[in-house]
């Protein structure tokens, strides 16, 4: 009997100590997805941080940076006279070649750079060497495999593929570099000052910029495509009288972003033709893409001017063309929408309506589900484009020329899932909701 009882105390005791370590190393891992979220979290918020502290910096050194924005983008602090050989000190940080000689760093160069580094620090990137992007310090937005430098560049690559010195620089902004966040960001790195986690980030000038959510249209047929590749169908934009930001040419825009993929004389260049005739071209095709993702391939999602405004028949014949469907108005005499028998029919769908479909993020370029395989392939052709062994530069950096120019700010970033927490319930956002 006695020997049962003892059998049976050692079973509750294993069972308890078997419940004691799953319940600590669930506690343990627990613990561990806290620390990753906040950090994470506060990493992100150093990111906000510094790219206002960027904002500000610009408006205080250039008055004009008030009213003339640009696109900015995180960048790593780098000694533009190089690195100084052997010197301890925060402010002698060089990637590329030192100061005495111009050559590249050697190994005990590199290991007192990475002592050095304090001041928006290039944190070293650890991953397998089969990785193809091995030590990769750069966001590629424009996933073109390459870095694109920010700053004042004096020699440029031209269309054929020579190298030109400026006289003058010209000022480029490129791929955005992470940024290493120190244990003791007051102290440069070390063994015992460790990168904690890293951030980047691009500030993009919204207020200055065309929306890709609210421009262009389809208002002379009032058809779209059926679905992203088809063909048949052609553009039908028309801008009349200017009213309203859908008559902004989201084609025109693309034509003049990289003449080469767009607008060249060789590959359907772009021919504005309506209401006479279909517009054409390699940049009204894309344009029209992308329109009929918004639509939901149809013309008919969106609403009426009776539907949004609530009223009959609310601006008819107010002499201005609110369905930009025409006739254009070469002259003040046809100006008189009753006169010329062209009223606004505010029962039909109205292409100032909101749209199904919005884009929000630069990812949203490369999906050809919400464009076309041929714009897709233009823009990665601008990036990766080589002439006798060269990247232009006028096109290695075409996508961020079009992120400095179009913009999605319409859109709120709703009802996604965040990777760095858990912020949804029952399909609804929680801001501030934290992982379990």
């Amino acid at each position: 009997m006695a020997l049962v009882i003892t059998l049976i105390m050692l079973s509750v005791t294993l069972v308890m100590a078997i419940a004691f370590l799953a319940i600590s190393r669930r506690e343990r891992v627990s613990v561990t997805t806290a620390t990753d979220t906040t950090v994470a979290r506060l990493a992100a918020d150093s990111a906000l941080a510094a790219a206002q502290a960027q904002i500000v910096a610009d408006c205080l050194t250039d008055p004009s940076s008030f009213y003339n924005h640009r696109l900015i983008v995180a960048t790593n602090y780098i000694n533009p006279s190089g690195y100084f050989i052997g010197i301890q000190n925060p402010v002698n940080v060089n990637y590329d070649f030192r100061n005495v000689d111009g050559q590249p760093l050697n190994s005990d160069d590199l290991k007192q750079n990475i002592a050095n580094l304090m001041i928006l620090p290039r944190a070293p990137v650890m991953v397998s060497a089969t990785e193809p992007y091995a030590g990769r310090f750069y966001l590629d937005l424009n996933r073109n495999g390459a870095f694109e430098d920010t700053g004042n560049l004096f020699q440029v690559v031209d269309d054929h593929g020579n190298t030109n010195i400026l006289s003058s620089p010209f000022s480029v902004v490129g791929d955005p570099q992470w940024v290493g966040i120190l244990e003791r960001p007051n102290s440069p790195h070390s063994a015992d000052n460790k990168f904690v986690s890293r951030y980047t980030f691009y500030a993009q000038p919204v207020d200055e910029a065309l929306d890709l959510n609210f421009i262009h249209n389809a208002a002379v047929n009032k058809t779209v495509k059926p679905s992203p590749n088809a063909s048949g169908i052609g553009d039908s934009f028309l801008r009349n009288q200017g009213v309203g930001s859908w008559e902004l040419n989201l084609a025109a825009f693309l034509a003049d972003l990289n003449t080469n993929q767009w607008n060249n004389p060789l590959n359907l260049p772009y021919q504005f033709y309506e209401p006479y005739a279909v517009n054409q071209g390699n940049a009204f095709d894309d344009a029209l893409a992308m329109l009929s993702w918004r639509y939901n391939y149809s013309y008919a999602n969106l609403a009426s001017m009776n539907f949004i405004f609530g009223t009959p028949n609310p601006f008819a014949l107010d002499n201005t063309d609110e369905y930009s469907d025409g006739p254009p108005q070469l002259a003040p005499a046809n100006i008189n929408e009753s006169l010329v028998g062209n009223a606004d029919a505010p029962a039909l769908s109205w292409p100032g309506a909101d749209n199904p479909n919005k884009f929000f993020t630069p990812s949203d370029f490369f999906d050809q589900n919400k464009s076309r395989s041929g714009f897709v392939s233009r823009l990665q052709n601008a990036g990766t484009n080589s002439v006798n062994g060269k990247q232009p530069t006028y096109d290695r950096y075409t996508f961020y020329r079009m992120l400095e120019q179009l913009a999605t700010d319409s859109l709120v970033d709703d009802g996604k899932m965040n990777l760095n927490w858990r912020n949804v319930t029952n399909g609804q956002v929680i801001v501030g909701m934290e992982t379990n």
